[in-house]
């Protein structure tokens, strides 16, 4: 017998109804387990609650229960390194203000690095701690960077009192070299609401501060520091639009007692008036059509002029010199000739701006200068002791010459050593010209050749950059290129 086919209907549900049956089961166990995670979570982190000592030995007591815990702690480090830190720094999981989010029937930590409690003194503690915490888990220092790059992102939710320590916090964990990036931390610091309202400024001048007096740390490790964080050349963008001249950033870092950005900002306007002279030099020299030797040296002499009237730093010693020197070897085609077409070509630009080179290349000026000076000195101090009559008188008056003698000798060798390293100064920047240039490496002896044939330099300053003045950058080399000449030159002297 056939069975009748059952008209019942078979139910299936849908995927949307069984979704929706599974969130409703699974959302008990859920808040469970998480529920779970924080009572597992809270007695890791707070066994530091447990002291109740006072002061800087509280903060070290508190801090070493709390290490001890958490480094043998099984939890997932790398999934909430952020958290830690947060909590260690604001002393609960950190809001957008740079502030723990206050969360109901959650117990915040006691101690903390930016809570009243822990005075700047215990900050190195917690560098300390965290210094131990990186050292067992490398991984926790993106997670430090993290933090630390938010914080520097608050500075306007602080007041002074909690901008300084934080600056302390940051200055001592980069001084401490635990491996967070500056760029990645202190890029907040170029953000125009913060720069707007100075908070920039504040917090940079007293993180500055604060690295100077980290213990080990110099003038040279916040330049560095100031290097890899990208700001080495971007100090002014900290300052607020209308504090940005070369004047207001001097008198800020001086008044703040900063006295290497001082002179780190005056490097570096000096350098960049000396880039600005160097372009106009290229830029004279390359006209077209080509301007008179007497046209170039005019407009050289203007550039310098502007510069100083827009308010640019004095340029470097020796700066005008280089960018003319440079300027006319720059000029010279070098390429597909032999060295004799190179050092001809050399030769016919610097017999051309032969005046140009005289004016600026060389310290003929200055010496001169020095030497008026020295005279005037000396002519001074004869006029104040002479007069009267008698032995005695006379006995002085001798005196008085020889004396005079002696010192007028010492200072016309005073003068012709200035000059010496005045015009040495154009043989240094032909050293370093043609160790950088392939093409004039070999020809540094003709080069030094042709400036004394056409009186740029003496044999004073020859010798003197010989024996005292020449760089470190090819110097055996050049030095060996140049002794036949010092040779022609002792053998020349001899002779007369």
């Amino acid at each position: 017998m056939l069975k009748e086919k059952s008209n019942e209907r078979v139910f299936f549900p849908s995927s949307s109804t069984v979704r929706s049956l599974a969130r409703l089961l699974l959302r008990p166990l859920l808040f469970s387990f998480l529920n779970l995670f924080s009572l597992f979570l809270q007695p890791t982190l707070f066994p530091f609650q447990d002291s109740r000592k006072d002061g800087d030995e509280a903060n070290e007591a508190w801090l070493a229960a709390g290490l001890s815990a958490l480094q043998v702690a099984d939890l997932d480090f790398s999934r909430y390194g952020d958290t830690l830190f947060e909590v260690l720094f604001s002393g609960g999981r950190m809001a957008s203000g740079g502030h723990a989010v206050g969360e109901e029937g959650r117990r915040q930590l006691a101690r903390f690095v930016l809570s009243p409690e822990v005075p700047r003194e215990s900050i190195p503690a917690f560098i300390g701690a965290f210094q131990a915490l990186i050292r067992r888990r490398p991984y926790l220092v993106k997670a430090l960077e993290n933090t630390l790059a938010k914080l520097v992102k608050s500075l306007d939710f602080y007041d002074e009192a909690g901008r300084t320590k934080v600056a302390a916090a940051v200055a001592q964990s980069f001084a401490a070299k635990l491996g967070a990036q500056p760029d990645a931390v202190l890029l907040g610091l170029t953000n125009d609401r913060a720069v707007q309202k100075g908070s920039s400024l504040a917090w940079a001048t007293a993180f500055f501060r604060e690295f100077l007096q980290s213990p080990g740390e110099s003038a040279d490790g916040l330049l560095q520091l100031l290097r890899r964080a990208k700001l080495e050349g971007r100090l002014a963008d900290l300052f607020p639009p209308a504090q940005r001249s070369a004047q207001a950033i001097e008198r800020h870092f001086r008044e703040a007692g900063l006295q290497p950005l001082v002179d780190f900002q005056a490097r570096t306007a000096a350098d960049v008036a000396a880039q600005e002279l160097r372009a106009a030099v290229d830029g004279a020299l390359a006209a077209d059509p080509p301007l008179e030797p007497a046209d170039v040296a005019a407009a050289v002499a203007a550039r310098i002029r502007e510069l100083a009237a827009g308010g640019a730093p004095p340029l470097p010693a020796g700066a005008a010199a280089r960018a003319v020197f440079g300027g006319v070897l720059a000029s010279v085609p070098t390429q597909g000739r032999n060295a004799q077409q190179v050092m001809a070509a050399v030769a016919k630009a610097v017999k051309t701006h032969r005046d140009l080179l005289a004016k600026f290349g060389s310290g003929a000026t200055e010496a001169a200068a020095a030497a008026a000076a020295a005279a005037a000195a000396a002519g001074a101090a004869s006029a104040a002791s002479g007069g009267g009559g008698g032995d005695d008188d006379d006995e002085a008056s001798t005196t008085h010459t020889a004396s005079s003698s002696s010192s007028s000798a010492a200072t016309n060798g005073t003068a012709v050593d200035a000059s010496a390293r005045g015009e040495a100064a154009l043989l240094l920047h032909a050293q370093a010209a043609c160790y950088e240039d392939p093409k004039l490496l070999k020809l540094f002896a003709s080069l030094v050749r042709l400036l004394y044939d056409e009186g740029l330099v003496n044999e004073d300053a020859v010798r003197w950059w010989a024996k005292r003045g020449a760089a470190a950058k090819g110097r055996h080399v050049f030095l060996t290129d140049l002794e036949p000449f010092l040779r022609w030159l002792d053998e020349t002297e001899e002779e007369e």
